[in-house]
């Protein structure tokens, strides 16, 4: 059977997983790009979109939220 060996070409320390004792991101990092996930030009088009095909705006911050904390629970 072959060994696996990666070519140096291929990966370095920036690319590679952080430690798990190197890990310094804390609720507030996490915070910060999931609101950035969030708040981009097309997801303003989207919410857009959905009002114009006739969802009402509560309706719009329902698909909002629960898309929000689909994405959290992604990312987390």
């Amino acid at each position: 059977m072959e060994s696996t060996k990666f070519s140096p070409s291929l990966s370095n320390s920036d690319l590679l997983p952080v430690k798990k004792e190197e890990r310094n991101w804390k609720a507030f990092n996490f915070a910060s790009i999931w609101m950035g996930c969030i708040h981009n030009i097309p997801t303003y088009a989207t919410v857009g979109g959905l009002v114009a095909i006739g969802m009402s705006p509560w309706q719009v911050l329902a698909v909002i939220l629960v898309a929000s904390l689909i994405l959290y629970a992604a990312l987390s």
